[in-house]
């Protein structure tokens, strides 16, 4: 999902003469996409439910 958004705000509509500057160009967007998409969630799920519904699913 990470990429995906990534990929839609600062990769679209543009293009690089080589490798180089597709870097420079992604790396130079990082802090902005931090600052603007990184947020921390919240766990709903226990280790345990986990495991549990993968039990449950296994089959």
């Amino acid at each position: 999902m990470l990429i995906r958004a990534f990929r839609h705000r600062y990769l679209k509509r543009v293009s690089w003469i080589n490798r180089e500057e597709l870097i420079e160009h992604v790396l130079a967007c990082v802090p902005e996409c931090n600052r603007r998409c990184a947020h921390p969630f919240q766990w709903t799920w226990t280790n345990q439910k986990m495991r549990q519904r993968f039990a449950k699913h296994a089959h």
